[in-house]
């Protein structure tokens, strides 16, 4: 028997792809599937060695008797509701299978969440630390903006203290009082002046009155003078007058020597009284000359002292204005503190809202963590739950399958048999010999040109001789069995050259494979999900033979029925 012969195909040579493509699948399974896959091999391996002795009895047994025992399995799989145990209790694996992996996906969310709620946690204490810290930092800024507010204020009420207001007033009282008596002694000093200088215009006029008294006065005296002559000259020139008019010279001396004489006494009056009015006139320019003096250094002192009490006020103005000044200056301090103070009141109130929202989203988050905490509680006694009921249906299910399987094979091997036996005899000649009766072999020359995939008449005309029978067969197949068609092609170990349609042997075989199925799918009512094609090329040789009768017989293709 050759042991590469003996092996199961495993569901992953289902379908139509080639070995090549079904072992690079397996190759990505996990470590654990492998395992439990080489475990269920071996096991299965041996229950076909056990059963090698019931199964060539039952291709001794009449058609009769192998339906009888197919129809005994069947009756045993079925319920009351057509509903067999085992696929009712499949159901219910696979029901709590979701449920468990659902579980597990919720018990995966809760604990994501708790960990999300975790880090927002952490994170909302930080903010929490932070927004105490800021209130802290307003709080210390509200009382620096307090300390500065309390100490421009006494800044301000020092300086309202020291104001210079008083002293101003006092300035201006001075400055108003000794500008009054510059005005005063200013008018004193232009009447002075004025008086003066009338009185020196009346000097002026005496003097011009003098000289003119003088003048008169000289010409009286040339008068008197020539009165004086002519009386001389009337005198030396009696003789003469004595012939004239006696009453009229008479007349002449008394009248005209007299006048002249009188008028030369009134100039003289006149010049001397104007002498004196000069002489009182110049006393008293003299007297106003000393008052002009006294007035003019009274003005000087006044001006002096309105200047003094000028430059004092100017001093007291510029104090003053520095004074104000300097409360404006406080007074804006003042504001801009109290700014800052209204700023930092505000920032700390907000930053204590903040302290408060903060404390409240911690405890939210809080309150959800143990809520979660409460849910992966319930949730873990969910999952154990129904992990349990989980674990208890997979190991009946288990226990079932382990029954089936057992039974299943020795139904599978029994249909396979009843076909090899129907066909046995219309099929003589077309087969090769083959170890174990449990599947058609035919061979490759019967249905395929050399190297070529495609099907021959002759090989299509064989294969219409097996549809009839594998569909009687397969209306005997147990309900509730998932199984597949398996069409298997070989070829021997002698390699083409590659220049062709196949690259090698394993192309080859797959392509014969899917050839027959293809066909089968066509002349038959099986579907293709039914129908698995696959190619091992040279390596499960039927011998190890070169000879060409060996390599003939390693050329086939082989017609299984087996389950998924």
């Amino acid at each position: 028997m050759s042991t590469e012969y003996e092996q199961q195909p495993s569901q992953t040579e289902q379908g139509y792809g080639y070995d090549g493509e079904q072992q690079e699948e397996s190759s990505n399974k996990s470590s654990s599937g492998l395992i439990r896959a080489g475990i269920f091999g071996v096991i299965l391996f041996l229950a076909v060695v056990g059963m090698a002795s019931v199964v060539n009895n039952w291709f001794r047994g009449s058609p009769n008797e192998v339906d009888e025992k197919l129809a005994v399995i069947d009756a045993e799989t079925q319920s009351k509701d057509g509903v067999s145990p085992y696929k009712k209790l499949e159901k219910s694996w696979i029901d709590t299978r979701a449920l468990l992996a659902t579980e597990m996906q919720n018990k995966r969310v809760l604990a994501a969440t708790a960990v999300d709620l975790d880090k927002q946690i952490s994170a909302a204490k930080e903010n929490v630390v932070k927004a105490e810290n800021a209130v802290t930092i307003a709080e210390t800024a509200v009382t620096t903006a307090q300390n500065a507010l309390e100490i421009v204020a006494d800044k301000i009420s020092d300086l309202e203290d020291e104001t210079p207001q008083e002293a101003f007033e006092d300035a201006q009282l001075a400055a108003s009082e000794a500008a009054d008596d510059a005005e005063v002694a200013q008018a004193n000093f232009q009447r002075a002046k004025a008086e003066q200088v009338r009185i020196q215009a009346t000097v002026a006029e005496l003097r011009r009155a003098v000289s003119a008294a003088d003048a008169a006065a000289a010409a009286s005296r040339l008068m008197v003078t020539a009165a004086d002559a002519a009386k001389l000259a009337v005198t030396e020139n009696q003789d003469v007058m004595s012939e004239a008019n006696g009453p009229a010279l008479t007349n002449l001396e008394n009248n005209f020597f007299a006048d002249a004489e009188q008028q030369a006494v009134n100039m003289e009056r006149s010049a001397q009284a104007a002498r004196q009015a000069v002489d009182v006139a110049e006393l008293r320019l003299s007297t106003l000359k000393r008052e002009e003096e006294k007035f003019q250094k009274r003005f000087a002192e006044a001006n002096k002292y309105e200047e003094q009490t000028k430059a004092d006020l100017a001093k007291m103005e510029k104090a003053v204005e520095a004074h104000l000044l300097k409360m404006q200056s406080l007074q804006k301090d003042s504001t801009a503190a109290q700014n800052r103070l209204t700023t930092a009141q505000r920032q700390a109130e907000e930053k204590k809202v903040a302290l408060q929202d903060a404390t409240r989203e911690v405890a939210v988050l809080v309150g959800k963590l143990d809520t979660t905490k409460k849910s992966i509680a319930t949730a873990d006694d969910t999952l154990e739950i129904v992990e349990a009921k989980f674990q208890e249906t997979e190991a009946e299910l288990k226990k079932l399958h382990r029954e089936r399987s057992a039974d299943y094979a020795v139904a599978m091997a029994a249909l396979n048999s009843q076909l090899n036996e129907k066909l046995r005899g219309t099929l003589s000649g077309t087969t090769p010999d083959h170890p174990i009766f449990d599947r058609l072999v035919f061979s490759s020359a019967e249905l395929f040109a050399q190297g070529s995939a495609e099907l021959q008449q002759s090989g299509k005309d064989i294969l219409l001789k097996v549809v009839p029978e594998l569909e009687a067969v397969i209306e005997q197949m147990p309900q509730d069995l998932d199984w597949v068609v398996r069409i298997d092609g070989h070829t021997d170990n002698q390699p083409i050259s590659g220049a062709g349609r196949y690259r090698d042997n394993w192309e080859l075989s797959q392509a014969r494979a899917l050839s027959v199925v293809r066909f089968l799918v066509s002349a038959t009512d099986l579907s293709p999900q039914q129908l698995s094609a696959n190619g091992y090329g040279e390596y499960q040789p039927l011998t190890d033979g070169t000879s060409p009768a060996a390599l003939a017989k390693n050329r086939r293709i082989e017609l299984k029925l087996s389950a998924r």
